[in-house]
């Protein structure tokens, strides 16, 4: 459904209608993480993951990339392509709430102090990262 290059430039985010997020080393044609969104949300039915983006000029160190979804949510999320398949590392580090229906595109400011998200609602937010 969405792809993006990890910040590290070796690694490819994507996602599935099923809602899975993966990522792919490319200089070893391996896959270093599958993580299933559902987890999210294990009440619905389905979680379609529509965006993924990799955040650019993030003043944090690591692979940060958003994910929006069927489940009304957006997600910034940081994982360790380091760790081993075994033990794939996700973790959450901000969550925002307020959409009425599946978000289908997620892009920072360039100072990463703002998040702007598009909806099926026909909404856009604007999001203050700060706070």
């Amino acid at each position: 459904m969405a792809c993006d290059w990890a910040n590290d430039q070796k690694h490819i985010v994507s996602t599935t209608v099923e809602g899975m997020i993966n990522s792919t080393n490319i200089d070893q044609n391996k896959m270093v993480l599958e993580h299933d969104t559902m987890a999210l949300t294990p009440e619905l039915p389905s979680n379609i993951v529509y965006s993924c983006k990799t955040v650019k000029n993030s003043p944090f160190k690591g692979n940060l990339f958003t994910i929006g979804a069927e489940n009304k949510l957006v997600h910034l999320v940081e994982y360790d392509p380091s760790a081993k398949f075994e033990s794939w590392r996700i973790e959450i580090k901000q969550k925002y709430e307020g959409h009425s229906a599946g978000i289908r595109d997620i892009t920072f400011s360039p100072d990463c102090k703002r998040l702007l998200t598009g909806c099926e609602d026909h909404s856009l937010r604007l999001w203050n990262t700060e706070t």
